[in-house]
């Protein structure tokens, strides 16, 4: 192989890995445009802030979690 089909590879590769995320978290969590994201001086600085306190119901046990395993 030679190192332009390499590169060609490795970037296909990250490409549809970072695809293949965004549709998985778009599955389970809702469109990412749809949460806040946390700015400090016009920089992105979190922008799984309000994700995260969301889908703690979505992954949560309920009101009575399991404690004995």
């Amino acid at each position: 192989m030679n190192a332009a089909a390499v590169v060609a590879m490795m970037s296909d590769i990250s490409t549809r890995s970072i695809i293949s995320v965004q549709e998985v978290e778009r599955l389970f969590g809702g469109h990412p445009a749809f949460y806040k994201w946390k700015y400090s001086e016009n920089e992105l600085e979190d922008r799984q802030t309000d994700q995260l306190k969301r889908l703690g119901g979505l992954i949560s046990t309920g009101a009575n979690p399991r404690i004995d395993f």
